[in-house]
């Protein structure tokens, strides 16, 4: 994830300091603290482990050490050489059981170090902490990239206009919606947000779910009406446009149109439409007006799928983690260097609300405050776990596609919706290019998936 967050205390006389710092030195990655005989204190809030010197019996570490109560004794590492082994028995009756011998056991007290700086990779901070809602979102969002500012400013342009139209692209997860909403409370919060619900089988009429002020009302648009009757301003917000048959997307056009039409000083709206597709892309198909794009496409986001902001993994983890843990009432303070490898390497089909809802369950079924590697078995996505890994490329044909199945339990109905999950997987999520492969409509897709 990033540098370990564990701390290393050294206890040991001044004159055995330069010798430890040296060997030490060999492990990296850690921050080590050297502190003398006489200002031995104890920070139990962070991640510690207390390394004890002694080499010289007459030292008196020991003693002192003894003095302070309700030390955890599972933290503490004692090194002995020639002149201290005495000193084992006495150590292991006072319940202390990492002894090393140096310098005959130092291999093994490197690894014993590096596997608990591995273990303890993880350190509950926030990067967001401080952050207001609405920067979290930006953060969380467009990431940590060079693009950050130039996006958060175009959102501030934009809001500064409610009639700007607005086209937002992703993948599944990627936080659409979210955008969505946040340039609507920027812009004009008291207005209302109308979400269009269509049926994708019904080209007569659809739905708008008006939200204000707390409430929310449901409207029938038939052929006869119109949405500046019912709404007199407000954002309009259409999710997955690009899911919509052509009919529909012409009928929406011309009601989109009209009501810009009807745009003054005080009839104002701004229509938002997300999409899992490259819209542009799909007028060149002939699957999606251009007509309809060209209106949509006054500003343009594209969000970057989480497999492509590394840097922001680890990050957005600690943050979910944090989250979930205070909702659980739970304290985390340790995570299985097995978690943080997994969270690096997965791709994440299902982007932030994926990583999210991994954080929330791996916060569930934590046990000790510790997030263990056991958690990945109950979780197994079968994206990342199926029998690929042991495939050699070369054995493979152009375009191959897997699959993870029980043979007991994928009678061909279940065959056929996971063929086409993941055929979309391959294709970007692109519907159309999928239905073209299979030889169906897109509806008889939509179908299979529904199913």
């Amino acid at each position: 994830m990033k540098e370990s967050q564990l701390k290393l205390s050294l206890i040991s006389d001044e004159a055995s300091d330069r010798q430890i710092e040296t060997i030490f030195g060999e492990i990296g990655n850690y921050q080590l603290e050297i502190v003398s005989t006489n200002n031995i204190h104890f920070e139990q809030k962070k991640p510690s482990l207390f390394i004890v010197v002694l080499f010289d019996e007459n030292s008196g570490i020991f003693e002192k050490l003894l003095s302070f109560k309700n030390l955890r004794k599972d933290r503490f590492i004692f090194l002995l050489n020639e002149n201290t082994v005495p000193m084992i028995t006495k150590l292991v009756r006072k319940g202390f059981n990492k002894i090393f011998y140096l310098p005959d056991e130092f291999e093994l007290l490197k690894q014993f170090i590096i596997s608990e700086l591995k273990g303890y990779e993880f350190n509950l901070h926030s990067k967001y902490e401080g952050l207001s809602e609405t920067d979290f979102i930006f953060h969380k969002i467009f990431g940590s990239g060079d693009d950050l500012e130039n996006n958060i400013n175009n959102v501030k342009k934009i809001h500064q206009n409610n009639k700007i139209n607005v086209l937002i692209e992703g993948e599944t997860g990627t936080g659409k919606e979210t955008l969505a909403r946040t340039i609507h409370n920027l812009g004009a919060e008291d207005n209302p947000f109308i979400e269009i619900e269509f049926d994708l089988y019904e080209t007569r009429y659809y739905l708008l779910r008006v939200e204000r002020s707390g409430e929310t009302h449901f409207f029938n648009v038939s052929e006869r009406e119109k949405i500046s009757d019912l709404i007199p301003c407000g954002t309009i917000f259409i999710k997955n446009i690009s899911e919509l048959e052509l009919p529909l997307q012409k009928k929406l056009m011309k009601d989109l149109s009209e009501l810009n039409s009807h745009q003054d000083s005080e009839n104002q709206y701004r229509v938002i439409a997300t999409s899992t597709e490259q819209l542009k892309q799909r007028t060149f198909d002939d699957t999606f007006d251009k007509d309809l794009f060209y209106f949509l496409n006054v500003a343009r986001f594209e969000l970057v799928p989480l497999r492509h902001r590394k840097d922001d993994l680890n990050h957005l983890f600690e943050h979910f983690v944090i989250e979930a843990a205070n909702r659980q009432s739970k304290h985390i303070s340790k995570v299985d260097t097995e978690i943080i490898e997994f969270i690096m390497s997965y791709p994440w089909p299902g982007n932030l609300t994926e990583l999210r809802n991994f954080s929330s369950g791996a916060v569930t079924f934590s046990t000790e405050n510790s997030i263990r590697a056991e958690y990945l078995s109950s979780f197994n996505p079968k994206e990342y776990t199926g029998s690929k890994a042991n495939v050699q490329k070369s054995d493979l044909l152009p375009n191959t596609l897997f699959m993870n199945l029980d043979i007991f339990q994928t009678d061909l109905k279940k065959l056929n919706k996971i063929y086409v999950e993941e055929l979309l997987k391959m294709l970007g999520m692109n519907k159309s290019k999928a239905a073209k492969i299979l030889g169906i409509s897109r509806p008889t897709l939509q179908n299979i998936l529904n199913s």
